[in-house]
């Protein structure tokens, strides 16, 4: 009987063959090996996650309850002091402009010649005293036949709040009326 012997191609082909062979087989136990479930890449997980799963692993399901509930409540306040903080950020900016065109208004008085008080309070004050013989005039937006309306109604004796429910003003301008008549 005649041996069959094979030619070095013929070796190597059978040796690739055998390999893939092995290697197909080998994957297929870990995809469908072990209780049928697929084969997944096990994830890191730090030694700080560890711990933190550690920790409650053996929690009450009250206490997970409420580390969801504080991670919401936490993840939601962030949301709020973000959002809070944009909103400074554009009142900064808003601000920032308007100081802007107070000082552009302010160089072209100069610019006109009219002199700008250096001391706001103390302009203000000295214009008081310029006109403290002029008497009180009652608001602007208040016409005369409704002050008119808030003196007849307190030489009655009504009271501010009722002379307020009276005349349908705020008690605010009754009473800023009331007082100017006084002076």
């Amino acid at each position: 009987m005649a041996r069959f012997i094979p030619s070095l191609p013929q070796l190597f082909m059978l040796i690739g063959m055998g390999l893939m062979i092995y290697i197909l087989w080998r994957r297929s136990n870990r995809h469908f090996g072990k209780g049928g479930t697929a084969y997944r890449p096990q994830r890191r997980v730090s030694a700080l996650e560890k711990g933190r799963d550690l920790a409650l692993c053996d929690a009450p399901p009250e206490v997970t309850r409420w580390q969801v509930e504080m991670h919401e409540t936490a993840r939601d306040l962030k949301a709020e002091v973000d959002t809070k903080l944009a909103l400074l950020q554009i009142l900064i900016q808003q601000s920032n402009s308007a100081a802007e065109r107070l000082e552009q208004a302010i160089a072209i008085a100069e610019q006109k010649g009219i002199r700008t008080a250096l001391d706001p309070l103390a302009a203000i004050d000295a214009w008081r005293e310029d006109d403290a013989d002029a008497p009180p005039s009652p608001p602007a937006e208040l016409a005369p036949p409704q002050s008119n309306a808030i003196y007849v109604l307190a030489d009655q004796g009504y009271s501010a709040a009722s002379i307020a429910h009276e005349t349908g003003l705020p008690l605010g301008d009754v009473e800023l009326v009331i007082s100017l008549r006084a002076h």
